[in-house]
């Protein structure tokens, strides 16, 4: 197994990230608008899509009442390794367990790609709505 260093480290501070937000029952919303990002921002930042830049991690780690230095605690090698394959085997459900049905909803609906499928559907919800 080859664990990709920059992306496993994106990925693993976002799990930290996203660990801390839940402990205190913080929603991704809420971050987002403290740090001046949205929802989507966050949950790109605890999957480790996006890297994390200093100042906006720096910011988080006010918000969410820890020090910057717990997002850097190095692992050992041992767990290193470890947390590269748990990541492996966790990635599809982490990628799409989200936070509530609306963001479920928003982020099933921007997974169609064809237009007159997401037309239906935008269709049949302001019918149902009526």
């Amino acid at each position: 197994m080859v664990c990709h260093f920059n992306a496993e480290v994106n990925i693993l501070i976002g799990k930290k990230m996203r660990s801390l937000r839940r402990s205190l029952n913080l929603s991704q919303s809420a971050l987002g608008n403290k740090i001046g990002v949205s929802f989507q921002q966050v949950q790109k930042y605890e999957k480790g899509i996006n890297s994390i830049s200093a100042s906006t991690l720096y910011g988080i780690a006010i918000h969410l009442n820890t020090p910057i230095t717990y997002f850097f605690e190095r692992p050992t090698e041992n767990n290193l390794i470890k947390d590269c394959l748990y990541i492996e085997e966790d990635k599809q459900a982490f990628r799409y367990e989200m936070e509530t049905p609306e963001e479920q909803l928003i982020a099933s609906f921007n997974q169609i790609t064809d237009k007159s499928n997401q037309e239906k559907i935008l269709k049949f919800l302001k019918a149902v709505v009526k």
